[in-house]
Parts: structure tokens; C-alpha cells; sequence
């Protein structure tokens, strides 16, 4: 079986951990040939034999201006939008039949993907953030499965007589693990100042940035906090960091709060370096992770200034929950663990 992972764009991972790589080496390990693209770079750059149209590349990277605000939208969608998405089924087709692909997974609801289906190839929705609409419902409809990272997901398809299968966030713990460096940050926190975040931001890290001087941040939209603010970080820069701080906090993203067995990426992260984690609440941290034993979670603000003060000065004890954490994480959230649920997936189609 051949297997082809397909991202936007194959540079996606400078920012994020590149979850399709990792997966792709171990399928490969199992005796899966696979491979990873990006389908702009894919259906644009890589085939010589299909003209590369100047027109359509403006409107694809956006290059200062918006082709669709000089054209009428019924000349736009009746005739170039057709004539493009053709030109890139074409580029996208030789490439799968060159390389004798049988299942693309992918996180993109691509109305184009679909048409690889008259070729008999499987196509295997990934649906990671779990914000839904009914596009993306239309799409999910037509695939052979959706990997989907919680409970929560499984059932909202499932309700929709759509079939999907657990395959949760994961670390690859070739990249993100203990450094024994030494310990010279109290409090980080890495990540994007985002709109769905903000209330609990204000609400829980606040507290500890006004008591803490030693509070690291590490990305975007951060101008006007006092405390020690940094550029944000490349993927593979992440696991230095962690490994030089004493407490991660981390706090999730509105839907992570209704989406029951999951949690985010800088959660595996951080546990997988053996870096202590102090999180917000979420049902998915409740259930995968023992509170107090492998993480420990505060509800409110002004629990995560109190727990937050307690495992700062209480090194022994904050080193036994982060070397629990760890054990949790390398035993069941990592590449590995996941490629060999995939590969179970993958034998039955």
C-alpha cells in the first residue's frame, strides 16, 4: 500500500510540528511506502507538463491584488475558476497514477481530492481542530474514513451517518524529549494571543506574569504585556525551551473546552520533554491525564496563581509529576503509537 499525506502547502511545518512527516516515517517502518506533499506546491510546481498560468498564481498567493475583485463573479465561477481547478486535478491525477498512490489523508476539504476517487484511490479526511460547517460535512460524506481527534468529533459524524475513528493528537518524541538542561525559566508560556483564548489569557496567566518576573512568553500579539515577551518560535525551537523551564502553562482554545478527549499540541509537547505542565481545564485533560499525579489543572485564575506558587517552590514534587507525565505520554501519545493505529486502520481498506 501506498500512502500519500497532502497539506496545503509542504512548508506548513516551519511553525507547527510536522505531525505528516512523523507519521509518514513510521508507516514506513511498518512496510507502508509514504510520502508528503503540499498541494499548492504539488499541483502548481512539479508537473513541467502542464503550463503554469500567471494569472491563476497571483490569485492563489495572493500577490497584491484579488483577481476575483476585477472580474464578475459568474465569469469568475463559471469559467476560470473550472478552467484552474481542472488544470490542478490534472497535475494532481499524474502525480497519484506516477507514483501509484492508493489513499491520500488530508486535512483539506478540496473539492478536487474527490475526483481521485474515479481512480480508486481512498481518500482519508483528517479533521484535527473540530470546527465544523456544512462544506466541510458535504466533503467528510465522500471520504473512506475521518481520522478524528475526540470523542466528541466521533459523534457529531457518527450523527450524520458519516464514519469516523479516534486518532488523537500526538509528539513525536524523535524531536521533543528530556534534555536534563538546566532550569532557568519559572513560568513559559508558547503560544498565539488568540481571540477565542483571550478571557482565559487575562484570566489565568495575568496573575502570574504581575507576581512572576521570571515569566517567559514566546509569540504573537503580545506587545502589550510587561512581562519577557519573545519572537515566536520555530517548531523545533519548542523543545529547548521547554527543556529550560520550570513550569509550562499552557491553555486551550474555546472548542478544545466542549471536545471531550482532546487537548492540544504544546500539552504532548511538554510532557513528551519532561517539563512540568500547569493547564488549564478541559474534559479532554481530565480524561487522558491524571490531575495531580501526571499534569495538574487549575480551573481559575486564581487556582493557577496558587498552584503555580506551590510547584515553584517545591521542586521534588514537581519533578515526580512531570516524570509521570512523561511515562503517560512516550507509552501512548506518541508518532509511533499512532502509526501503528493507523496502520490497523489502513489494513482494512
Amino acid at each position: 500500500m501506498k500512502v500519500l499525506f497532502l497539506n496545503t502547502t509542504a512548508n506548513w511545518h516551519y511553525f507547527y510540528p510536522p505531525l505528516f512527516f512523523s507519521l509518514a516515517r513510521e508507516l514506513n517502518k511498518l512496510g507502508i511506502e509514504a510520502k508528503v506533499a503540499g498541494y499548492r506546491e504539488l499541483t502548481w510546481f512539479r508537473n513541467e507538463k502542464i503550463k503554469k498560468n500567471k494569472t491563476y498564481l497571483l490569485k492563489h498567493w495572493g500577490i497584491n491584488l484579488s483577481l476575483e475583485s476585477l472580474l464578475t463573479p459568474i465569469f469568475w465561477n463559471k469559467y476560470l475558476y473550472k478552467y484552474f481547478i481542472n488544470i490542478e486535478y490534472v497535475n494532481l491525477k499524474n502525480y497519484i497514477i506516477k507514483n501509484k498512490m492508493d489513499v491520500v489523508i488530508t486535512p483539506l476539504n478540496y473539492k478536487t481530492l474527490l475526483k481521485l476517487k474515479k481512480l480508486g484511490i481512498k481518500i482519508v479526511l483528517f479533521s484535527g481542530d473540530e470546527i465544523f460547517y456544512d462544506e466541510w460535512f458535504e466533503f467528510a460524506k465522500n471520504c473512506e474514513t475521518i481520522l478524528t481527534v475526540s470523542e466528541y468529533g466521533k459523534k457529531i459524524y457518527e450523527d450524520k451517518g458519516i464514519n469516523a475513528k479516534i486518532f488523537r493528537f500526538f509528539v513525536d518524541d524523535e524531536y521533543f524529549y528530556p534534555q536534563n538542561k538546566n532550569k532557568i525559566i519559572d513560568f513559559v508560556f508558547i503560544g498565539r494571543r488568540i481571540y477565542d483564548r483571550e478571557n482565559v489569557f487575562k484570566d489565568m496567566i495575568f496573575p502570574l506574569i504581575n507576581k512572576y518576573k521570571n515569566f517567559h512568553i514566546f509569540g504573537f500579539g503580545f506587545d502589550d504585556i510587561t512581562c519577557i515577551v519573545h519572537r515566536p518560535l520555530f517548531w523545533h525551537e519548542i523543545p529547548h525551551i521547554l527543556n529550560i523551564s520550570k513550569i509550562s502553562v499552557n491553555i486551550h482554545r474555546e472548542f478544545f473546552k466542549q471536545t471531550e478527549g482532546s487537548v492540544n499540541l504544546r500539552t504532548y509537547e511538554t510532557l513528551a520533554c519532561k517539563t512540568f505542565l500547569l493547564t488549564d481545564y478541559t474534559p479532554g485533560i481530565a480524561k487522558l491525564f491524571e490531575d495531580k499525579k501526571e499534569v495538574v489543572i487549575a480551573r481559575n485564575g486564581k487556582e493557577m496563581l496558587e498552584l503555580g506558587e506551590y510547584y515553584l517552590n517545591n521542586k521534588e514534587e514537581r519533578e515526580r509529576i512531570a516524570q509521570r507525565g512523561y511515562e503517560k505520554v512516550v507509552r501512548f501519545h506518541t508518532a509511533k503509537v499512532r502509526a501503528r493505529e493507523l496502520f490497523e486502520i489502513l489494513k482494512k481498506f
